[in-house]
Order: structure tokens, then C-alpha cells, then sequence
């Protein structure tokens, strides 16, 4: 019998509404350890960490992470919500359902939004990091009903910034250094390329890497076989029209010294939102989330809290 392809449009609408009758897994109570669950949404496990009760907030890692690049605010975010710390589609440890073939913001997006949709608990607020912000950014402006208010710290969406010469520059520039670093990915070199791309990202120098805590180390070897998928996925257009249609208050992070692109991405994204807050992260980069989490926390809880 031949495969019915569904569009992915309907997909989602069909797993959400499948989602929406599935009994609600119970909370972990903050007293309790962390608890490792998963749930199955569009044809694939999501695996997530669960601590503590009350509203959710639901942590999307970025690239080359997963739900470990959250650990320093469980404790904090636990003690006052229900903490939930996801793993997108192909990154951690788990195995592939197929060859990465799926991998891209849409499918992403369609994965949030079911997951949070399973958790059964009504609108959640979302913290994002870099490439998770966009697949958040995505979501909530296809479905802003999900989204009690959106937390970002340097969503990458260079589609906000094209209409203007230093947007433009930045691109290039950005554009120009993952071109390089996609050949070498594409060349069979996935460590390497794994490498030179964290270092760019987080403006180490070379060898860099090499020097980083080894938790941290262990975190992104267990995902470097996602950098060839992340290197060579197309960019989703978003516009900004589409994040002025997400209803949620949101909070925009940016790092003093990151780069251009980040930069304006995060500026671009707060003008165009409905509401939404800038702040910047003195002495950090695109880095902040892993570098400085007391500076990120301290403007994330008054945040969760306002809302």
C-alpha cells in the first residue's frame, strides 16, 4: 500500500488534536529529583526533564545543546514552576527515528507546539536560546494560544534584518564564515566542523573549544553529528509581521559583545513584537545562557514573574 504524505500544516493540526486527549503526565514536585520523561508527538520521541509544580516553563536548547545546556536554573526555576527542559527532534543521545531528513524549523516548530499542546496544562511560558529561539519564534506566531510569554536571548532570524545595508553586512558576514564552515561539514570532517563552528559562534579562539568545562564538552560531542543537518538546513523566513502577531509579552537577551547579526536580530524581533522588553547582558556574547547564568536569571525570574 503506498504512504499518504500529509503536509505538515495538517500534521500538526491532526497531532494536536490528538494531543489535546492525552492524560497529562503529573508534575514533579520541587522537593522531588528531576524526573526523565518523554511523549510521543509527530511520529517521534521527545524526551524532556520535569521538576518541580505550578505553571510550566518549557527551556529550548539551541544548537550543538540539548535540555543538559539548562541545568544551572533548574533548582531556581523548580522552586517556584513546573521546570521542563526539552530535547528537539535528533539532538541528545537518543537514536534517530531516520537519517535527519526531517530536520528544519518548521518541523521543529510543529514539535513544540504538540509538545506543549501534550503537557495539558494551558499556555506556558517558553525560554529559548539562538536557534531554539527561532523554532520558538515560529510557533508562537502560528500558534500564539500556546505561549503564556516567550523568553529569547539572541533568536537567530536574519530574515528581520535584510532591508537595511548593516543588516545586509551582517548577513554577509555571518553567511560567509557557516559557508566555510558547511564545507568542511560536507567534506566528512564533523568534528572538526563541529568545532570551528562552536568557536565562531561563541568567539573563542582556536582551540577554544578544547578549553571549555568538560560537562559542556561532553554536551556538544553528543551532538556534533546534528552540525551537518544545522549547517545545511534553509532558514525559515519570518517576518515581522509574523512576530508582531504573537500575543505574548516577551523578553528579548542580548550579550554587550556578540555579534552583529545577533544584534540587530534582537533589536529587530522587539520593535516588531506586540510586546516585548529589550535587555542587555553586560560582559557576554551569544554565550550568556552558559556563561553567565546569574545575569540571565536575574532578568528571566522578575520576568516569569511579572507574567
Amino acid at each position: 500500500m503506498p504512504t499518504l504524505a500529509l503536509p505538515l500544516s495538517l500534521m500538526l493540526s491532526l497531532t494536536l488534536a490528538l494531543a489535546g486527549c492525552q492524560t497529562p503526565t503529573p508534575a514533579v514536585p520541587a522537593s522531588a529529583p528531576p524526573v526523565e520523561k518523554q511523549v510521543r508527538v509527530n511520529d517521534t520521541d521527545i524526551r524532556y526533564i520535569e521538576q518541580g509544580q505550578g505553571v510550566p516553563v518549557v527551556f529550548v536548547h539551541g544548537s550543538m545543546s540539548d535540555q543538559r545546556v539548562w541545568d544551572a536554573y533548574r533548582p531556581q526555576v523548580a522552586a517556584r514552576y513546573r521546570y521542563i527542559a526539552v530535547n528537539q527532534r535528533y539532538f541528545g543521545v537518543q537514536p534517530w527515528d531516520d537519517s535527519g531528513a526531517r530536520f528544519s524549523q518548521p518541523m521543529h516548530a510543529a514539535d513544540l507546539a504538540a509538545f506543549i499542546q501534550s503537557l495539558g496544562a494551558g499556555p506556558v511560558h517558553v525560554v529559548a536560546w539562538s536557534y531554539g529561539g527561532s523554532v520558538a519564534t515560529l510557533a508562537a506566531s502560528q500558534h500564539p494560544e500556546l505561549f503564556r510569554s516567550l523568553t529569547l536571548h539572541e533568536p537567530t532570524i536574519g530574515s528581520l534584518i535584510t532591508g537595511t545595508p548593516e543588516g545586509k553586512a551582517a548577513i554577509a558576514a555571518f553567511g560567509g564564515e557557516v559557508g566555510r564552515i558547511r564545507t568542511v561539514a560536507n567534506g566528512g570532517d564533523t568534528p572538526a566542523a563541529m568545532r570551528q563552528f562552536w568557536e565562531f559562534v561563541l568567539k573563542l579562539p582556536p582551540g577554544g573549544f578544547d578549553a571549555e568545562p568538560v560537562a559542556l564538552q561532553r554536551m556538544v560531542l553528543d551532538n556534533q553529528r546534528t552540525v551537518p543537518l544545522t549547517l545545511n538546513a534553509p532558514p525559515q523566513p519570518i517576518s515581522c509581521e509574523m512576530v508582531g502577531a504573537i500575543r505574548a509579552p516577551a523578553l528579548v537577551t542580548v550579550g554587550a559583545d556578540t555579534r552583529p547579526l545577533w544584534a540587530l536580530s534582537a533589536a529587530a524581533w522587539q520593535r516588531c513584537a506586540a510586546q516585548a522588553e529589550l535587555a542587555t547582558i553586560p560582559n557576554s556574547n551569544h554565550d550568556a545562557v552558559v556563561r553567565s547564568p546569574q545575569a540571565f536569571a536575574a532578568l528571566l525570574m522578575p520576568f516569569l514573574a511579572r507574567h
